[in-house]
C-alpha cells in the first residue's frame, strides 16, 4: 500500500466512515476509493485530493495530510499556514493516539 492510500485509509477510519460514504461525500465512487486505499491507483489530482478532504472533514490540516502523501506542499493561509515538518509531526501523534483523540487533533 502506498502512502497516500495508508492515510486515506486512517482518515477515513478516524472519521468513521466506509468507503461507499467517503465516496459518495466525495463524488465519486467505492470502487475509486478502494484502489487509492489499496495503492493501486496512485497519484489522484489534486483535485481529486481537494474532494477528498471535503468529503473526510472539510478542515485544512487533512488537506494537508493527503497533499504531503503525494509530494506536495501544504496549502498556504497566510500566518496560519502549518510547515511541512509541523504536518509530519503531527501525522506521528495521530498514529500513536487512540481513535477517539485523533479527531481532537485534527479540529
Amino acid at each position: 500500500m502506498n502512502n497516500f492510500g495508508r492515510w486515506l485509509r486512517f482518515l477515513r477510519e478516524t472519521y468513521e466512515l466506509s468507503q461507499y460514504e467517503l465516496a459518495t461525500r466525495s463524488g465519486t465512487d467505492q470502487t475509486y476509493i478502494s484502489l487509492l486505499e489499496n495503492g493501486l491507483k496512485r497519484n489522484p489530482s489534486e483535485k481529486m485530493i481537494v474532494r477528498l478532504s471535503l468529503g473526510l472533514n472539510d478542515a485544512l490540516i487533512v488537506s494537508d495530510i493527503l497533499r504531503i502523501t503525494v509530494g506536495l506542499e501544504p496549502f498556504a493561509r497566510g500566518d496560519n499556514r502549518m510547515t511541512l515538518d509541523e504536518v509530519l509531526c503531527l501525522m506521528k501523534d495521530l498514529e500513536k493516539e487512540h481513535p477517539r483523540d485523533r479527531l481532537k487533533m485534527l479540529r
